[in-house]
């Protein structure tokens, strides 16, 4: 693991993209992201932890209720993952939405 002396860091030294992949790496959420949303907490880990297993990056996130649906989870993923995890979740019928702001 590389170390970094305190003093010889400096956040100008580091492209956006890298400073996005450290923080999606120690678990900060950045900006390229993408999100599927599924309806239930069962589900959702049976397809983070499929994603996990193809290589994904995949954090759950609890998303606010709306309308009657009731609880939902989103599976937060790296952008432009979108049609490896159909791939992915399609045989293993999970069914999924994916999320618009």
């Amino acid at each position: 693991m590389l170390k970094i002396k305190k003093s010889s860091f400096h956040p100008s030294s580091f492209s956006a993209y890298t400073i996005n992949v450290l923080m999606f790496l120690k678990g900060v959420a950045c900006l390229h992201t993408e999100m599927i949303i599924i309806g239930s907490i069962t589900y959702a880990l049976k397809a983070r932890n499929a994603l996990q297993n193809a290589g994904l990056k995949a954090r759950i996130r609890k998303l606010e209720p709306t309308g009657k649906k009731g609880c939902s989870y989103g599976i937060e993923l790296p952008e432009g993952q979108l049609l490896t995890v159909a791939s992915i979740l399609r045989p293993l019928n999970i069914d999924y939405e994916i999320y618009s702001q």
